[in-house]
């Protein structure tokens, strides 16, 4: 991996990061909660707008990736170390 490519990475690891913190604020247009029920793990409503965070910031990955060049040089094994740093 190159130098564009590890800046993808930690640009999607942001990015997740960031995009997070916003849709999961209850301050944000898209906060949905998840309300507990009889079948439910858990016993406080979470919310569930996560989810848009880190697929938005892996599909802004890829777009980043071809932006500098790098899209060629990230194949299915770079695609998958960005979609695992996003995960963290």
């Amino acid at each position: 991996m190159n130098l564009g490519g590890l800046g993808v990475v930690v640009l999607v690891f942001l990015l997740a990061w960031w995009f997070t913190g916003r849709l999961c604020s209850p301050a944000s247009r898209f906060y949905f909660l998840d309300l507990p029920n009889e079948r439910s793990l858990h016993t406080a409503p979470l919310p569930r707008t996560g989810g848009l965070a880190i697929l938005g910031s892996v599909l802004l990955g890829r777009v980043a990736s071809f932006a500098v060049g790098a899209g060629s040089v990230l194949q299915t094994n770079s695609a998958i170390l960005i979609l695992s740093m996003t995960l963290l």
